[in-house]
């Protein structure tokens, strides 16, 4: 899923609402189920001096803008939106700004140094995932191994205790096991 972050701009317009002004960042491949309170609060951190004053979202399943508008406060909200969106493509996340919160102004040092930390960052998150992988792997294997052992141990139990009932067959006279049949005449 894709997420979009208008931020910077305010909502606007009676009797019709929008949304003017400022950015939008769009974060790609975002997973829904990480989505969180605390999360969407964060998402802009690095770009202004001060947290946003509002947080909104767009609910999909409304086909107006003025009514698709909802404030993001809590996790029921994130939660919410997890089941809407299974199907969705886009998540609108909307940012307003109290007065004087403009954007950080960066030189290239500060610049270069986001840039490291966020691939300091990513590259973390990549060994995580294989490490994830890994260990699903290993689990797997595991669990194949000892199936393995299971079936082989069933074909031991098997045959030993065909082997007995072939040796109990011999030990048993032939006259027990074929009677002949005796008729009087």
């Amino acid at each position: 899923m894709n997420m979009y972050l208008p931020h910077g701009g305010k909502f606007v317009g009676e009797p019709r609402v929008g949304y003017e002004g400022g950015d939008v960042c769009i974060i790609k491949n975002v997973d829904l189920d990480t989505i969180t309170a605390v999360g969407v609060c964060d998402l802009m951190s690095d770009v202004y001096r001060n947290s946003p004053t509002t947080y909104h979202y767009g609910d999909p399943t409304f086909q107006t803008f003025d009514l698709a508008i909802n404030n993001f406060e809590f996790d029921l909200d994130a939660r919410y939106l997890i089941r809407v969106l299974h199907d969705q493509t886009e998540l609108h996340l909307y940012y307003e700004h109290g007065q004087g919160d403009d954007p950080l102004e960066l030189n290239e040092e500060e610049i270069r140094e986001l840039e490291r930390v966020e691939v300091k960052r990513r590259e973390q998150k990549e060994l995580e995932r294989m490490e994830q992988e890994a260990t699903k792997k290993r689990k797997h294997e595991e669990i194949e191994r000892m199936e393995q052992e299971v079936t082989e141990k069933t074909r031991q139990e098997v045959a030993e205790k065909m082997r007995q009932e072939e040796e109990m067959e011999r030990m048993v006279p032939e006259w027990i096991r074929f009677p002949i049949s005796r008729s009087r005449t």
